[in-house]
């Protein structure tokens, strides 16, 4: 990586705070990594919280689901975007692992854990069956159970954008909106099971805040700035 790539990580120019809630528009499944029962083969991922263990969204979920859509939307204007491990940034990081990072890149974006605003959240348990995809038939008594949190269950939305003037007619901040807005409007999915339905989610009440560093110096809290048109 050229020496131009790292260049803003070393000083903090600017910052934004999105905040929002997360709604799932569809049943959502963000498989833990084994099982809990016997019954249950799929079950969803937990946090400890308060005592007790409730359903998440993983921020790195998050991120890789909002990456993949940045990259879908950068080739799709004529942007040459990597793809590890066939084609990787060389001289110069592309627009995608500018905002996201990349091994040898800090990321300008961070995302948080989203959990849920509800104190209790209800899941269900969905049956499913694997299909042999080269006949296209089920396989006799490949039988599942994959758990989901339900239809309408809010999560919080945070995501730290910096030294990215969101304001600004750069490629990244383009980007970014571009992602915003396709989060807002509900067009992108996150979790498993995505060809079946699940994983839609929209963001509502977003904010979101441009903090100077006079402001961190001085206490304040930034001021609120529109950046998506209808949002």
């Amino acid at each position: 990586m050229s020496g131009e790539v790292n260049a803003d990580f070393d000083r903090l120019k600017i910052r934004y705070l999105v905040e929002g809630e997360l709604v799932c528009d569809s049943l959502l499944h963000i498989g833990a990594a084994e099982a809990t029962s016997s019954t249950l083969d799929n079950p969803v991922i937990r946090v400890k919280v308060d005592g007790r263990d409730v359903p998440y969204i993983p921020g790195s979920s998050l991120k890789g689901s909002l990456r993949a859509e940045a990259e879908r939307i950068a080739r799709g204007s004529g942007l040459s975007v990597c793809l590890p491990p066939v084609k990787v940034c060389e001289k110069e990081a592309c627009v995608v692992c500018r905002l996201f990072g990349s091994k040898s890149l800090a990321a300008h974006v961070r995302i948080s854990d989203a959990l849920p605003l509800e104190e209790n959240v209800s899941t269900l348990v969905k049956p499913g069956v694997a299909i042999d995809r080269v006949l296209g038939s089920v396989f006799p008594g490949h039988l599942y159970n994959v758990e989901a949190v339900s239809r309408g269950t809010r999560f919080k939305f945070r995501m730290v954008i910096e030294n990215i003037d969101l304001e600004g007619n750069s490629e990244e901040a383009k980007l970014l909106k571009a992602i915003l807005k396709e989060l807002v409007d509900g067009n992108i999915q996150i979790g498993g099971k995505k060809s079946t339905g699940m994983g839609a989610v929209r963001l509502e009440n977003m904010t979101i805040k441009k903090i100077s560093v006079n402001d961190l110096l001085s206490g304040g809290k930034g001021v609120e700035v529109k950046v998506l048109e209808g949002a």
